[in-house]
C-alpha cells in the first residue's frame, strides 16, 4: 500500500492576478507518473497559503486547490485529502484587538509553556479564524483530534494507518517575526502522540530554530521521537535530511520550497511517496521550468526509496518523584526568562573527557555526549572525576537520553551496592527499577531483554564491597545489563593498583576522566544561560552580553578564585542575572554557597535584617540533625527543635511560618513527612557555620577531631572544608595541619630531579605531544543546564572506609587535606601572619610531594608486572604485533601513566593555592626550595590563569634546566596543553610556546571531539 504526499508550502496568495492561480492543473499533472502505484493522496500544505490571512485570499486559494484535486482525480479515482497547518502569513494582524494580543504574546514568552491557559490560546489564535474556516472546508474526513494548536488526521489506506499531526506554531506570530521566540505547550498533547500508526507525519510551518529556549528542546524531542517524517516550510529552501539523533532516534526532515514569492520566478514543491508495506519512502523535488513542473536533484538521489526511520517508544514511564530528582539542578538557580526555578535540562552542557586507557592515555579530548551512543561503547564505561565536576548530572542526562530512545535505564548509587550474592543484588536492582518507574515495572524490566537494559552507577567508590565481593557484584550486574556506565572519584584508579584481582570486570571497560570546563564549555554554558531569555534582547545586545559574561567568568577562573566547574559558573551567572551588588569575582569558595542561600531568601522577600537570624537558625538545625546523625527528622522532632531554639535565643518565631519559609526558599525539603536540607551543600555550609560559632564547645572540638581523623570520608572532609571557610581560628588550621604532617612521614618530599631516573629509563626521549588548534568562538550553540554535582549521600558514608585498603585511605585523606588547607590559605590570606602562611604553604607542598613519592615508588616497584599487563592489552587489541616494539610501547604507556599521576598531584597542589593574593608568598617559598617538583608546582600556578603565556621567561628557564629530564619535561608540556584548553590564547602565543617545548601543532577546524574508530570512543 502506497500513499502519495504532495507537499506544498509558502503560496502567499494575494490577488486574482497571482501566477500560481493558473498552475493548479500543472501541479496536479506533476504527480501523474507516480499516481498509478498510489492507493491514496494527501495534499499537505505547511503554511502561508494566504498573504495576510484575509477571506478574499482564501477564496482565491479555494479555486487553486480545487483545480489540483480535480486534476489528480481525473487521472485516477483515489481518495485525495487536503490537510494544512497555518503559517505567519495566515494570520490577519488587523483582526480583533491587536494591542491586547501583543501584550498577551509578550506575556506568553515569559510563561512556562505548560501553564498557558486555553483562554489565552483562543485569543491569540483568533486572528487565524479565516484560515480555520478555509481548512475546514476541505476535510474529507473529520480530524480524530482537534485543538486550536493541533489537529490530528488518521488516513487509512486499506489495512494501514498513517497519522498526520498538523501543528499551529504560528499561533503567536507577529507582523515582524522574532527569531527564537515561539512558545509551544507540547506536554499537553502527550496523549495524542501515543496514538499508534504504521507511519506518522508531523507538519508545522516554522523550523525549530524559530523556537524559544523553553520550547526548543521539548519540541525537538517530541517531533523527532514521534515522527517518521517532519515536514516544514517558512524558510523557502527545499531540502531533505535523514537525522539520527542520539536522544530522540531517527527521523527524516523535509523542508518545503516556496510555491510563490513576490518578485521571484522560482516555484517549487515536493512529492513524498510512502510504501507502507516495505516501510520505505522517497522524496522528489519539483521546480517550475516555465512550462511545467519537472523533477530536479538537489544533493543526493532522494527519489530512490529508502527505509523509513525506526521508532521505538519506551513503555516504561518514569515515576513522578524520580523525574523530579532527574531534573533537579542541585541548587536554586533562577532566570528572568522562566517563571520557575531552572531545571538541570535548562543549562546542561556535556563536559569533556580524557581517555585513561593505556593506548589512548591523554591523547584525545572527547565530548561526553558520545556516551549516549551505545554502539560506540563496546565494553562499558568508567567515568572518573572530582567532586562538582558533574558526574551525577551527566548520569541523569544519560538516563533521560537512553529512556527516550526505548532503552530501560536503571540508576543506582554506589552506596546501595552493599550485597554481593545474586539474590541480594537482584533485590537491589528491582528496588532501583521500582523507584525509577513503579513496582509494576519490575516484571516488564526482566522481560525487556539484556540489550535494552542500561545500568548507571553513581559514585562507585561509596560501595561497602571490596575484594572478591566487589568483583562478584560487578560480574552479576554485567550479565544483567547490556551496558554499564559508572562514575567514580579520581582516586578510584588507585584501588586497582592495591587490589588488582577485584577489578577483572572493570578492566574491560573504557576509562575516562572528566575535565574542568575549558573556554569552549564555558562559552556553551554562557550561551545557554543568555538565551534562556528568548528574544528579550536584540542579537547585537545578546552578543555583547555574552562577551561581557565570558570576560567575567574568564577573569574569575583565571585568578584561581574558584574551579572552572558548572556550579561556580552558574552561581556567577546568577549574580549577573540578578543584577546583584554582591561581588563574587574575588570571593572565596564558600561565599558562592552563601550567595545562593541569600538569593533564595530574597526571592521569598525576606528582609536583610532577618538574614542573620535565619542563617543562625539553619546552623543550629544542621547541628541538631548531625548530632547524632539522624539523616532526616520527623515533624515532631523539627517542632521540638524549633521550640528549643526559641527558648535558647529568647525569640517567638512561629513554627509553621518558619517551616513554610524554609520549604519555599528550598533550603529544606519534606519527603514522606520527614525533613532534611534540600541539598548536601546546605547541610555542610550550615554545620560548618555552627562549628565556627561554637569552637569553645567540647562537643564541637570532639567532632572536629573526629572529622580530621577521617578526612578520607567526603562527609567529614566537607564539614572541615566549610569550617575552614567560616573560621580562621588557629585551632582550625592547626588541626588540619596536624593531619597533613602525619601522612607518609616515612618519606621525604620527591624532588623530580635525581629520584626519577628509573622512570626516565622507560623511554629514550620525551614522547611526542600534539596540540590541536580550534576556534575559540566556534561553539556558540545551544545546550542545556548543568548543575552543581550532588555530593555523596550523607547516610551511610561513615564507616565505609574500613572496606578501603589503608594505603588508599591515607592517600585520599592527604589529597582532601591539601584541598582544605589550600582553601583555608586562599580564604584567609589577609588575616594570617606572613610566617604562618609560609609555614602552612611549605607543609602543604611537602605533604603532596611525600604522597607522590609513595605512589610512584609503589608503581615503580611493580613496574615489571604492570608493563606485562599493558603488553597483554596491546596484544589483545592488535596493537604492535612485533614483541619488541610492543614492549617499547608498553614502557611508553607506563611512562605516561606515571606522568599522568604525577601531573595530577602537582596540579592539585598548585591549583589548591592558585590565587593572586598568594603569588608573592609562593614565589618566595619556591625560591627557598628550588627543586624541579617545587618549580613545577609554581608553573602550574602561573598557567592557572588567563594570560599565563604572556611572559614565558620563567617557563623558558625551567624548560632549559630540565632538558635532560624527559619525565619533568612531559609534565611541563601537559601543563601548557591544559592551559590552552582552559583559556583562549592567540595563535602567536600557541606557536611560540609549542616551539619552546617542542610540541607539534596540528591545525584544523574541529578536532576537539573525535572518535578513535567507529566502534569505540
Amino acid at each position: 500500500m502506497n500513499l502519495l504526499i504532495l507537499h506544498l508550502s509558502d503560496i502567499h496568495i494575494r490577488t486574482k492576478d497571482d501566477d500560481i492561480l493558473k498552475r493548479g492543473n500543472a501541479i496536479g499533472r506533476a504527480v501523474f507518473k507516480d499516481l498509478s502505484m498510489a492507493d491514496g493522496v494527501v495534499v499537505l500544505v505547511t503554511g502561508d497559503i494566504a498573504y495576510s490571512g484575509k477571506r478574499t485570499e482564501y477564496e482565491l486559494a479555494k479555486k487553486l486547490f480545487d483545480d489540483v484535486v480535480k486534476c489528480i482525480k481525473s487521472e485516477k479515482d483515489v481518495p485525495v485529502h487536503v490537510l494544512m497547518c497555518p503559517g505567519n502569513h495566515d494570520c490577519d494582524f488587523e483582526a480583533g484587538t491587536p494591542d491586547v494580543r501583543d501584550i498577551l504574546v509578550e506575556t506568553i514568552r515569559k510563561t512556562r509553556p505548560d501553564e498557558i491557559k486555553d483562554t489565552i490560546i483562543s485569543e491569540c489564535t483568533s486572528i487565524q479564524n479565516e484560515f480555520s474556516a478555509f481548512r475546514n472546508s476541505f476535510n474529507l474526513t473529520p480530524p480524530c483530534y482537534e485543538h486550536p494548536l493541533w489537529q490530528t488526521h488518521k488516513i487509512i489506506i486499506k489495512d494501514r494507518t498513517v497519522l498526520f499531526h498538523l501543528l499551529n506554531v504560528a499561533w503567536m506570530s507577529k507582523m515582524k517575526e522574532d527569531p527564537s521566540a515561539i512558545v509551544f505547550p507540547i506536554k499537553r498533547f502527550e496523549e495524542v502522540v501515543e496514538m499508534k500508526s504504521d507511519a506518522t507525519i508531523v507538519s508545522f510551518h516554522h523550523p525549530m530554530n524559530w523556537f524559544s529556549q523553553a520550547s526548543y528542546r521539548p519540541f525537538k524531542q517530541f517531533t523527532k521521537k514521534a515522527a517518521h517524517l517532519i515536514l516544514t516550510g517558512h524558510e523557502h529552501t527545499q531540502s531533505a535530511a535523514f537525522i539520527d539523533d542520539t536522544d530522540s532516534g531517527e527521523s527524516v526532515a523535509v523542508d518545503g520550497g516556496v510555491l510563490q514569492e513576490e518578485g521571484v520566478k522560482t516555484s517549487r514543491f515536493n512529492v513524498v511517496i510512502l510504501d507502507l508495506d516495505k516501510q520505505e519512502y522517497s522524496v522528489e523535488f519539483h521546480e517550475w521550468d516555465g512550462n511545467l513542473y519537472a523533477p530536479i536533484e538537489l544533493e543526493s538521489a532522494w527519489s530512490s526509496f529508502r527505509r523509513l526511520p525506526e521508532k521505538r517508544q519506551s513503555e516504561f514511564s518514569i515515576a513522578h518523584e524520580f523525574s523530579k530528582q532527574l531534573s533537579d539542578a542541585g541548587a536554586r538557580f533562577t532566570h528572568h526568562g522562566k517563571t520557575e526555578d531552572l531545571l538541570l535540562d535548562d543549562v546542561f552542557v556535556y563536559p569533556e573527557m580524557r581517555p585513561l586507557d593505556e593506548d589512548e592515555r591523554g591523547r584525545l579530548i572527547i565530548d561526553a555526549a558520545v556516551l549516549r551512543s551505545p554502539d560506540k561503547l563496546e565494553r562499558g564505561v568508567l567515568v572518573h572525576g572530582r567532586e562538582q565536576y558533574g558526574k551525577t548530572s551527566l548520569l541523569k542526562q544519560l538516563f533521560l537520553s537512553y529512556h527516550e530512545r526505548g532503552f530501560v535505564p536503571v540508576f543506582i548509587s554506589g552506596g546501595d551496592l552493599n550485597k554481593s550474592t545474586d539474590r541480594e543484588l537482584k533485590k537491589i536492582v528491582e528496588k532501583a527499577v521500582s523507584i525509577a518507574y513503579t513496582t509494576q515495572a519490575i516484571l516488564p524490566f526482566w522481560q525487556a531483554g539484556v540489550k535494552r537494559r542500561v545500568l548507571l552507577i553513581d559514585d562507585l567508590d561509596d560501595t561497602e564491597l571490596s575484594g572478591e565481593y566487589f568483583s562478584a557484584a560487578l560480574k552479576y550486574l554485567n550479565t544483567v545489563f547490556g551496558l554499564m556506565i559508572i562514575s567514580c572519584s579520581e582516586m578510584f584508579e588507585f584501588r586497582e593498583y592495591v587490589s588488582p584481582n577485584s577489578f577483572d570486570v572493570l578492566n574491560k571497560f573504557d576509562n575516562y576522566t572528566l575535565m574542568e570546563f575549558g573556554y569552549k564549555r564555558r562559552l556553551d554554558l554562557i550561551n545557554r544561560w543568555t538565551r534562556l531569555g528568548g528574544n528579550m534582547y536584540s542579537p547585537e545586545r545578546t552578543i555583547a552580553l555574552i562577551d561581557h559574561v565570558e570576560k567575567l567568568l574568564t577573569s574569575v577562573i583565571g585568578e584561581g578564585v574558584v574551579p572552572s566547574t558548572p556550579f561556580f559558573m552558574l552561581t556567577l551567572l546568577q549574580t549577573v542575572e540578578a543584577g546583584s551588588r554582591t561581588n563574587l569575582q574575588q570571593s572565596a569558595l564558600g561565599d558562592y554557597y552563601r550567595y545562593l542561600i541569600i538569593h533564595s531568601l530574597e526571592i521569598q522577600s525576606v528582609s536583610r535584617e532577618e538574614h542573620g537570624e535565619i542563617l543562625n537558625y539553619c546552623a543550629h538545625l544542621a547541628w541538631h540533625i548531625s548530632h547524632p546523625k539522624k539523616h532526616r527528622i520527623s515533624a515532631a522532632t523539627f517542632e521540638q527543635f524549633h521550640d528549643s531554639f526559641n527558648e535558647q535565643q529568647i525569640l517567638s518565631l512561629n513554627f509553621h511560618k518558619r517551616e513554610h519559609l524554609l520549604l519555599d526558599a528550598k533550603l529544606i525539603e519534606k519527603l514522606d513527612g520527614e525533613y532534611d536540607f534540600a541539598y548536601p551543600y546546605l547541610y555542610y555550609f550550615f554545620l560548618g557555620k555552627y562549628l565556627a560559632d561554637h569552637l569553645d564547645s567540647e562537643e564541637v572540638q570532639a567532632l572536629i577531631r573526629k572529622c580530621c581523623l577521617n578526612l578520607h570520608s567526603n562527609d567529614y572532609s566537607n564539614i572541615i572544608l566549610f569550617l575552614a571557610h567560616h573560621s580562621r581560628d588557629k585551632r582550625v588550621y592547626e588541626s588540619i595541619l596536624s593531619v597533613l604532617q602525619n601522612h607518609f612521614t616515612k618519606h621525604v618530599p620527591i624532588n623530580l630531579d635525581n629520584d626519577v631516573g628509573v622512570v626516565n629509563q622507560l623511554v629514550e626521549s620525551t614522547p611526542d605531544l600534539i596540540y590541536v588548534h580550534s576556534d575559540p568562538l566556534e561553539n556558540r550553540v545551544e545546550t542545556r543546564k548543568l548543575q552543581d554535582e550532588s555530593e555523596v549521600e550523607r547516610q551511610g558514608v561513615i564507616g565505609r572506609a574500613s572496606t578501603l585498603p589503608p594505603e588508599l585511605i591515607e592517600l585520599i585523606s592527604l589529597l582532601k587535606t591539601v584541598d582544605i588547607l589550600g582553601q583555608f590559605l586562599r580564604n584567609h590570606y589577609g588575616d594570617l601572619a606572613g610566617q604562618t602562611k609560609e609555614h602552612l604553604l611549605k607543609e602543604l607542598i611537602d605533604g603532596s610531594l611525600r604522597g607522590l613519592r609513595e605512589v610512584l615508588e609503589l608503581l615503580v616497584a611493580n613496574s615489571e608486572g604492570l608493563i606485562k599487563s599493558i603488553e597483554g592489552v596491546l596484544e589483545k587489541r592488535g596493537i604492535e604485533n612485533d614483541q619488541k616494539r610492543r614492549n617499547a610501547r608498553a614502557k611508553g604507556e607506563m611512562f605516561e601513566l606515571l606522568g599522568m599521576i604525577t601531573l595530577g598531584f602537582i596540579r592539585r597542589c598548585g591549583v589548591s593555592v592558585a590565587s593572586p593574593h598568594l603569588a608573592r608568598l609562593i614565589g618566595g617559598v619556591v625560591e627557598k626550595n628550588p627543586t624541579t617538583a617545587y618549580r613545577l608546582v609554581l608553573s602550574t600556578i602561573d598557567l592557572e590563569r588567563q594570560g599565563g603565556l604572556n611572559d614565558l621567561s620563567r617557563l623558558h628557564i625551567l624548560n632549559q634546566d630540565i632538558k635532560d629530564n624527559a619525565f619533568a619535561q612531559w609534565i611541563l608540556r601537559q601543563q601548557v596543553l591544559i592551559h590552552m584548553h582552559m583559556y583562549s590564547t592567540t595563535l602567536a602565543q600557541k606557536q611560540r610556546i609549542c616551539a619552546e617545548l617542542d610540541i607539534k601543532i596540528h591545525d584544523q577546524q574541529r578536532i576537539d571531539f573525535m572518535l578513535k574508530d567507529s566502534k569505540r570512543i
